[in-house]
């Protein structure tokens, strides 16, 4: 995996943190999904609406956790807004850094947008 794709989980490196210091010396890997088998298997046993009930592999684990965002939060007593950018590499960003301005002015407490942006090419 690339640091630009471990960049996408920033905000949970507490959490990491936490769960790597405990596998210390149990597991490898120096990245909290570096600690799973690139072909591990993920079961839930509840239901939680959007996520599916079994997920095969190391990266659709990452690829689900960052699509379904909307579904692992409830945010309708929140005071703060969702607001996800599907590109946030500033060169591909920039010209359409109007759709973002738009989204955040129209961000109220507890809604959740994403905003599309091109890819480039």
């Amino acid at each position: 995996m690339t640091k630009a794709q471990y960049a996408l989980f920033e905000a949970l490196n507490p959490f990491f943190g936490v769960v790597l210091k405990g596998l210390q010396g149990l597991v490898d890997g120096k990245h909290y999904f570096e600690t799973f088998a690139e072909d591990a298997l993920f079961e839930s046993r509840y239901h939680f609406p959007g996520w599916p009930p079994t997920i095969r592999g190391r990266a659709n684990l990452m690829a689900g956790l960052t699509k379904n965002i909307r579904y692992q939060q409830n945010l309708t007593r929140r005071r703060i807004a969702i607001l996800v950018l599907e590109n946030a590499q500033w060169p591909i960003l920039r010209p359409h850094v109007g759709r973002v301005v738009a989204a955040v002015n129209a961000a109220t407490p507890g809604s959740y947008t994403e905003v599309q942006i091109p890819h480039a090419g």
